[in-house]
């Protein structure tokens, strides 16, 4: 049977009614008992977009045009912000960071490019963060003991760590936030 073959829940393909065992069967051979349903989802391959109707292979529940449609109006409802290339910028069409103005025009190789179709967001840092001896030592300590009950050290240690990892101010990342890119 091709891979690539429509399949509904509502086709005598998609499941069968077997009666040497009381149940449904999928397609694939599955038995489901009595759920009809689960039956049909299992056996089927696609089923309807559920704004527009076309066929929208499993587990989308929208086809990509409405996806695509439905991403464009939530991006359209973002805040702008102007880019000064200080952080970069993701596109969740090409899942691609860009760090510079002319990043974004290399994905232009035939001139006609709008850059407003890769839906830029801005990102924002994601900085180091403290380290704490609570969660490394955990499984060395007794239980119900904390790090300050064995060692204010070791404590007072870690805490002269966070401070030069707080002053040092490290970016580790980015991640995009919900701000368009102007």
């Amino acid at each position: 049977m091709p891979e690539d073959k429509i399949i509904f829940p509502e086709s005598y393909e998609a499941a069968k009614y077997v009666t040497n065992v009381t149940g449904w069967i999928s397609r694939e051979g599955r038995f489901y008992g009595n759920d009809e349903q689960a039956a049909r989802w299992g056996g089927a391959t696609h089923i309807h977009c559920k704004k527009c109707g076309a066929p929208t292979s499993k587990p989308w529940l929208l086809c990509k045009k409405c996806r695509d449609q439905q991403a464009w109006e939530r991006y359209a409802k973002f805040p702008t912000e102007k880019w000064d290339e200080n952080v970069p910028t993701y596109s969740p069409v090409t899942d691609r960071y860009y760090w510079y103005k002319d990043d974004v025009r290399d994905e232009d190789s035939e001139g006609n490019f709008d850059p407003a179709s890769l839906q830029l967001v801005l990102c924002k840092p994601i900085y180091a963060p403290d380290v704490d001896p609570e969660l490394i030592y955990e499984d060395l300590l007794p239980e119900y003991d904390k790090l300050s009950d064995v060692s204010q050290e070791l404590v007072d240690a870690f805490q002269e760590l966070n401070d030069t990892i707080k002053d040092a101010n490290i970016i580790l990342s980015y991640e995009p936030i919900d701000v368009a890119v102007i």
